[in-house]
């Protein structure tokens, strides 16, 4: 570690002779640029942070002096920002935006795309350090500034996140028109794209459930808009629940919307931030004064994860444990259908020790959310009996 405190001092020592010259230019520049780098990183290296970060600052100024290195300026601001204290969060985010600001202002258009790509990934780091310190409406800002920047084909993946991420985090602090307007612009932008069109279902979900947060009395007639507008959700389980969500609302019928509500978590696991809005769906119907209750129901029991925050896209829960070989017999002949996930919960069995009806069950839920194992349990359901002819089930590509 004291080598490189000593390379590092020999650096920067070379460095200011050279800054306190009479003149400046050339190779002599970048001879200043090379050294202050080099004094950086040793410092790094030795973990000593503080002056790591002035030396880069220090770089990152010089190489404003010269007006046409902005890049590197944005650079050495960015690599300043990774050498300040994790507690200093906000000297953190200073350096970070001098960074983007000097990245947006290169001027260099051949450039342009890879600064724009650099630019959005740093605007999403400030916005998840602003979410960090909890800081809600700062990381809405920075996570929208970074869905907005152009981006390469590789980044639209990340981009639509940050946009989604903005929408999340405005229905956490109750912004809904905000939140509503994001989703519905994802899922008309998702319906022109090939690879997000799967999504648009989801984006519409989220944007109707919004709409029961604020309390739109309208939200029936809005759901059978989005069916209209776009014909792939009509059919969907999403469509379906959020109609009926919105039928009870309008209705103020406490008990049908903690059955529908029930009904759906049986469906599809539930991610925090789904849980949290009908739990608030829910308070706002119970201190309704017209609210009506036709027999006595329990409270939801939704119970929010306690290791997911609200914000976060709620990674579903594992319901498959590994790869294992399946083996179904099908008109009296054993065959070997290879390797595929199966329920940790309930290993199914085409045996007379599992019950028709118990194939059936798991086999509709399955087919409606991993549309990838659909052959295996169309083989279940003929092999346990069910139906005549394979044909008499859904097709693949109907489950998609």
């Amino acid at each position: 570690m004291e080598d490189h405190i000593a390379r590092a001092e020999k650096f920067e020592k070379k460095a200011n002779k050279k800054l306190h010259g009479w003149r400046v230019f050339g190779s002599k520049r970048d001879d200043i640029a090379e050294l202050l780098d080099h004094a950086a990183t040793s410092y790094k290296l030795a973990k000593a942070w503080d002056k790591a970060k002035e030396m880069y600052i220090k770089l990152a100024k010089y190489h404003l002096k010269t007006k046409t290195e902005h890049e590197a300026a944005a650079t050495a601001f960015v690599n300043a920002a990774h050498c300040c204290d994790i507690t200093s969060v906000d000297e953190v985010i200073s350096c970070l935006e001098q960074g983007v600001d000097y990245l947006l202002e290169t001027g260099n258009f051949n450039a342009a795309a890879t600064c724009f790509d650099k630019a959005a990934r740093l605007y999403k780091e400030i916005a998840e350090l602003y979410e960090s310190q909890e800081n809600i409406e700062k990381a809405i800002e920075f996570f929208e500034k970074a869905s907005e920047l152009p981006s390469n084909e590789e980044l639209s993946s990340s981009v639509n996140q940050c946009y989604e991420k903005a929408a999340q985090l405005a229905a956490q602090i109750e912004q809904y028109p905000k939140a509503i307007e994001i989703y519905e612009n994802m899922a008309s932008y998702s319906l022109n794209h090939r690879l997000l069109k799967h999504k648009v279902k989801g984006h519409l979900f989220k944007a109707g459930i919004c709409r029961l947060c604020r309390g739109d009395d309208a939200a029936v007639a809005m759901v059978k808009q989005y069916a209209d507008s776009y014909p792939s959700f009509r059919d969907t389980w999403q469509c379906k629940s959020l109609e009926d969500i919105a039928v009870s609302v309008n209705k103020r019928d406490l008990t049908m919307f903690r059955d529908v509500v029930k009904e759906f978590k049986g469906m599809t696991p539930l991610d925090s931030w789904t849980t949290n809005l009908l739990l608030r769906v829910e308070e706002k119907l119970k201190t309704s004064k017209s609210v009506r209750t036709r027999r006595p129901t329990k409270a939801l029991d939704l119970k929010p994860s306690s290791t997911t925050k609200f914000g976060d896209r709620g990674k579903q829960r594992k319901m498959c444990t590994g790869l294992e070989r399946s083996r179904t017999t099908i008109g009296g002949t054993s065959t070997t259908t290879g390797s595929k996930l199966l329920p940790s919960s309930s290993r199914i069995k085409t045996g007379v020790d599992t019950s028709k009806e118990e194939i059936r069950n798991m086999g509709e839920m399955l087919l409606t959310n991993w549309p990838f194992l659909a052959e295996t349990f169309r083989q279940a359901f003929l092999s346990a009996g069910q139906m005549s002819s394979i044909r008499d089930l859904p097709s693949k590509e109907a489950c998609m």
